[in-house]
């Protein structure tokens, strides 16, 4: 309902599994069981080369889980960068991706799920309603707490040709399952904590003060 009274219809996308609590980085290899065999996991140069993220890896083996890692994913990702994840699911016949960490890793997860399911050029995709359904399951563990691309259906891309940074909309891009671990706000520099706060901190702001606040954002 409207803060003006109105009944208002609307309709409500989010993933089926949202797993939140310190240390549920470490039920991925459980939660993964039942979605992929031989998952590759996303994240970015500091998250791995500072151990972060190495609870989730060690869950995927205690899991038996066979993985591989890509571990370059820059702020603002390029559409080379996910061509590169493309093809080293493509090289290592991955059947799930995993994203660990802020929202430019996230992003560029699920834009590497659109090209490995549907094929073509990444800027195929750009706008809404050009991506089909598919069955690459995804699971999102977010290393910020600002993003909110684990629960939206867009992946924003830097396409550096055109000097854009081109959005592409679906609901298939939300992941089927969400792990929120405040342990992984532990590793980040203060500034990006901070500033990711802030930007959490903004998106609530904004939900109160809205004309068009409902139910959920109250």
């Amino acid at each position: 309902m409207s803060r003006d009274g109105d009944i208002k219809t609307f309709s409500w996308h989010v993933p089926e599994t949202v797993v939140t609590g310190p240390g549920s980085m470490k039920e991925t290899g459980s939660l993964a069981q039942g979605m992929m065999r031989h998952p590759l996991v996303i994240t970015g140069p500091h998250l791995f080369k500072a151990g972060i993220i190495a609870p989730v890896l060690d869950s995927l083996e205690t899991a038996g889980l066979v993985y591989a890692v890509f571990h370059e994913t820059e702020s603002d990702p390029s559409i080379e960068t996910v061509e590169k994840i493309r093809d080293m699911y493509e090289k290592h016949a991955c059947d799930g991706l995993i994203a660990a960490g802020g929202g430019s890793v996230l992003d560029a997860a699920k834009a590497a799920a659109v090209l490995t399911t549907q094929g073509g050029r990444l800027q195929d995709y750009e706008g809404a309603g050009k991506v089909s359904a598919f069955s690459l399951p995804m699971m999102a563990i977010p290393a910020t707490a600002g993003t909110g691309s684990e629960v939206t259906p867009f992946a924003v891309i830097s396409d550096h040709a055109r000097q854009v940074k081109m959005t592409i909309s679906s609901l298939h891009l939300i992941p089927q399952t969400v792990i929120l671990d405040p342990d992984l706000l532990k590793g980040i520099p203060s500034g990006l904590a901070a500033a990711t706060g802030m930007d959490a901190l903004i998106h609530a702001l904004e939900a109160f003060v809205s004309r068009y606040a409902d139910f959920v954002s109250d």
